[in-house]
């Protein structure tokens, strides 16, 4: 396989003669080796199986988990089980971090701050709506001295009044 073997929430099995071109990341799984992975393991809550064939050009990282190399497996980096804390170069795993870890933090972050735009912006809509504007203002001033000049009726007033609020 060329690049990167990700399984999530699964078991692996690399047979003899296959072959994993970059690294090889699982969690909550098992992983048995029998071929070769030219990059680094990591299995976190898992264990790792390496037969007597496996050949492994990086390290083998088991956190929350044991490895069982058998006579003949050959691993080229530092070998880790139990690990709590671990720390891996290669721009593989930094890459996982960013998209499982800090990428959904972003997206929330991204999406608060829109509802948060979003419900000022329909406050600020619903305030100036329930404010009369100067020429609704003008208007009924209008409207209340015609009243009291005795231009208009009572009813005509009420009527008119209305027209105004709703053109609002």
């Amino acid at each position: 396989m060329r690049g990167n073997l990700v399984v999530t929430s699964g078991n692996a099995t690399l047979e003899e003669a296959s072959r994993v071109t970059g690294d090889v990341f699982i969690t909550s799984g098992n992983l048995e080796v029998d071929g070769e992975v030219r990059g680094n393991i990591l299995v976190t809550s898992g264990n790792i199986s390496l037969a007597p064939e496996a050949v492994v050009k990086g390290n083998v990282t088991a956190t929350s988990g044991n490895i069982n190399q058998a006579e003949g497996a050959q691993v080229q980096g530092d070998i880790a089980a139990n690990q709590t804390t671990f720390t891996i170069g290669g721009r593989f795993f930094a890459q996982l971090f960013g998209m499982f870890c800090v990428f959904p933090l972003l997206l929330f972050g991204g999406l608060i701050f829109l509802l948060v735009a979003l419900m000022r912006r329909s406050s600020t809509a619903v305030s100036e709506k329930s404010m009369p504007s100067e020429t609704a203002t003008q208007k009924l001033k209008e409207l209340k001295q015609m009243l009291a000049d005795g231009l208009i009726t009572e009813t005509e007033y009420e009527a008119k009044k209305a027209e105004i609020f709703a053109d609002m």
